[in-house]
């Protein structure tokens, strides 16, 4: 008996932890839950990621991002970085980015982002993602303009 007792109040116990747990997770009042991100900001987030995984010579955090048939394409993130250094050197020596016109549909997503680097260049490039796995992942990348100083 005195058994089954102290397993009640044990099992009381949990299920006080888990719902104040719960309640805390939540912040404690509906007004205060926040809500998911919207679609745009989480695309937009994971360019970004990978400009700064660039910015930082980041492999592995750039190819993280990267779809996975860019990873099948490229087998690791050696060979990744080599090519955006040899093919899309503004945005691999990225400075700055400001994100322009976006549109998703779906799982699929396109983000037009201006990219300059550290001397002035710019690039316009549209970035392409697929919601795959659970995330955003890029699927690829096309420049719309060439290079150019800034003035």
């Amino acid at each position: 008996m005195q058994k089954l007792k102290q397993t009640r109040n044990g099992l009381l116990a949990f299920l006080v932890m888990l719902w104040g747990g719960l309640a805390w997770a939540a912040g404690g009042g509906e007004d205060q839950i926040v809500p998911d991100k919207p679609e745009i900001e989480q695309v937009q987030e994971v360019i970004a990621s990978q400009l700064l995984a660039f910015q930082s010579s980041d492999g592995a955090g750039a190819f993280f991002h990267a779809a996975p048939s860019i990873k099948g394409a490229f087998g690791d993130s050696n060979a990744f970085m080599s090519m955006v250094k040899r093919g899309y050197r503004i945005i691999y020596d990225n400075e700055s980015w400001s994100f322009e016109q976006s549109r998703i549909e779906g799982d699929n997503a396109a983000q037009i982002v201006l990219v300059q680097d550290g001397e002035g260049q710019q690039i316009r490039a549209v970035y392409y993602l697929g919601r795959m796995q659970g995330r955003w992942q890029i699927t690829g990348v096309q420049q719309l303009d060439a290079g150019g100083t800034d003035t």
